[in-house]
């Protein structure tokens, strides 16, 4: 897969220091939610990660996403859920979640994903934020880790995505250790965030 990629340091997109360098990471905020999540299968004998969309009912708080992944992953593993065409158009303010379905395997802690910034000026990322590895998934999945992130649609100016705003990002996803498919492993792929972010159901 080469070099894992990161995003340069805390300065360049405006993290706060100490930090990790890749500013997904960057944000605490224990009452985030929001009521879709945006779910990627990283799986052996693909050469790019399934995408699936699951639009809830209610609001999931960031401290329930390990159960909604492990719950993903059942109706995955069910049939119940439809994959959705990659690469895709982000329109919510949502969870962003990953799992390598490799048993025993994680992505990179601290460095799980990478989101940058393409189009005219290119750049980092500035809106998927309040990233979190989780080492073991609750049961029946504990063999697989996940990384979970915030998508803030936010402008690389900062405010939030208004109308007729796009704007393009590739995500690689970072993995340490060897895999008999390094193809999944190496996988890059893309997704806009479309202005202005559709409200959550009242």
């Amino acid at each position: 897969m080469g070099t894992p990629r990161d995003n340069d340091n805390d300065s360049k997109f405006g993290g706060k220091g100490g930090g990790p360098p890749n500013p997904v990471y960057h944000g605490e905020n224990p009452n985030l939610e929001a009521h879709c999540i945006y779910f990627y299968l990283l799986s052996p004998g693909t050469e790019i990660p399934k995408l699936y969309f699951e639009d809830l009912q209610r609001p999931v708080l960031r401290s329930e996403m390990p159960d909604r992944i492990v719950d993903i992953m059942r109706k995955i593993r069910a049939g119940l859920l439809q994959q959705e065409p990659v690469p895709t158009e982000w329109t919510r303010k949502s969870f962003f979640a990953a799992v390598l379905d490799i048993a025993g395997s994680t992505l990179t802690p601290g460095n799980a994903v990478v989101f940058e910034l393409q189009g005219a000026g290119g750049g980092g990322n500035h809106t998927f934020r309040d990233g979190e590895d989780i080492p073991a998934l609750p049961a029946p999945f504990q063999d697989r880790g996940a990384f979970f992130c915030f998508n803030h649609m936010k402008h690389k100016h900062g405010h939030v995505l208004k109308y007729g705003e796009r704007e393009p990002f590739k995500a690689h996803f970072n993995h340490p250790h060897p895999s008999p498919n390094p193809t999944v492993l190496g996988h890059e792929e893309s997704g806009t965030n479309i202005g202005p972010p559709i409200p959550p159901p009242a």
